[in-house]
């Protein structure tokens, strides 16, 4: 009887989105692309962090880029409040066209400060500027 009152509840909260690991958490902040050709593109970032275990989450980056919605998607893993946090997002291509960046940095008082490397580059890993997130008000 417990195990079916158990089973029912775990359904319950599955069917009503709450997460057993936790909740999403958003941030809001901006991003710097220096270009191949030494242009600095700057724009805003919104970052949402899915939980998918200890200090790990998927991550959702969602940006505008030449005046289209753009939604890189990847796992990063570390605290979203202090220390380091890294891990790789991809722009949603295939094949020759899918991308991989490495996001690096770190959290001091719940501030991101860190960086974002192209991985799948003919010339090989090439940093590409930086990344600021902070909490959403």
């Amino acid at each position: 009887m417990l195990r079916k009152i158990g089973f029912g509840l775990a359904m319950l909260l599955i069917l009503s989105g709450v997460s057993l690991a936790g909740d999403e958490v958003t941030l809001q902040g901006q991003f710097v692309w220096n270009t191949t050709s030494g242009e600095e593109v700057t724009g805003d970032l919104k970052a949402i962090f899915t939980p998918t275990g200890e200090d790990a989450w998927d991550l959702a980056f969602h940006f505008e880029w030449e005046v289209e919605a753009k939604v890189y998607s990847g796992s990063v893993h570390g605290s979203l409040s202090e220390g380091a946090l890294e891990g790789e997002v991809n722009d949603g291509g295939e094949g020759d066209n899918k991308h991989t960046y490495r996001i690096r940095g770190s959290f001091k008082d719940g501030e991101f400060a860190g960086v974002h490397t192209i991985l799948s580059n003919d010339d090989g890993p090439r940093d590409l500027g930086t990344l600021t997130l902070q909490p959403v008000d």
